[in-house]
């Protein structure tokens, strides 16, 4: 040990840690790339658009406000929960530029891939909106009991009229 200066607590610690650490650092670089080259984020609101839910004659209506109006849209759900079982969706092979949705009814251009199960009205449910490309999904929660005629639940809770949601500009 000539010539060489004693080593104190924290120099020990730093050199029994440094290889976890630096494996730490490793998993998180990667981590952050692999986000990164999906998409996501930390503290990303979501893809830039909006998707609406309202009631009319009895039927649950969806309406889909993206942030570039020639987004093709590639399927349409109702779900339990984000990730719960899905009740009803439609999918369109080439994709679509419609923007309002009745639920359980299959619009041109659309195939039902999973026909409409029970919608309870007092339970909460997921709305799902995929693009065709990059295949973000857009998604707003809501309870069918709460929905108003004319009024457009989005996913930030809030609740807007007719025009509201037509001028809508879901851009950041």
């Amino acid at each position: 040990m000539a010539g060489q200066r004693p080593r104190s607590a924290s120099a020990r610690i730093l050199k029994r840690v440094a290889p976890n650490a630096r494996w730490s650092a490793l998993i998180l670089v990667t981590l952050a790339a692999s986000m990164t080259a999906c998409g996501i984020r930390i503290g990303d609101p979501g893809p830039p658009g909006e998707v609406g839910v309202s009631t009319g004659d009895g039927t649950i209506l969806l309406r889909f406000q993206p942030c570039n109006r020639e987004k093709l849209v590639n399927s349409v759900a109702v779900r339990v929960s984000a990730e719960g079982d899905t009740l009803w969706k439609i999918t369109s092979e080439s994709g679509s530029r419609l923007r309002i949705y009745q639920v359980g009814r299959t619009p041109p251009g659309f195939v039902e891939t999973v026909p409409r199960g029970t919608i309870n009205q007092d339970e909460s449910y997921v709305v799902e909106v995929t693009d065709v490309s990059p295949g973000l999904s857009y998604l707003t929660e809501f309870v069918p009991s709460s929905l108003q005629p004319s009024i457009w639940k989005i996913s930030s809770n809030k609740r807007l009229t007719e025009a509201e949601f037509e001028n809508l500009h879901p851009c950041p």
